[in-house]
């Protein structure tokens, strides 16, 4: 399992700009992501699998809203993964 910061979209975009990328964003939330190896390897092998469970993705319990937030959180931040390991 990994702690994620988790960026929930406010509505539908396409060809999104800098100027306007806050926009559409509704919040943060804590996200923790799950993974099932076992299920993986029962189904083929594909990473897909073994994320894609419906209790796989817990998120909160709070959604921050931007305007709660002093400083606000880079846009691009969301397309990041950062790890040790």
């Amino acid at each position: 399992m990994r702690s994620r910061l988790a960026v929930v979209v406010a509505r539908k975009g396409t060809y999104i700009t800098k100027e306007h990328d806050f926009e559409y964003i509704a919040g943060y939330a804590l996200h923790n992501d799950y993974f099932g190896a076992q299920l993986q390897l029962e189904r083929g092998g594909q990473w897909v699998k073994g994320k894609s469970a419906d209790t796989f993705v817990p998120l909160g319990p709070w959604l921050v809203t931007p305007d709660e937030i002093e400083q606000q959180v880079p846009a691009h931040v969301a397309f990041l993964s950062l790890h040790d390991s």
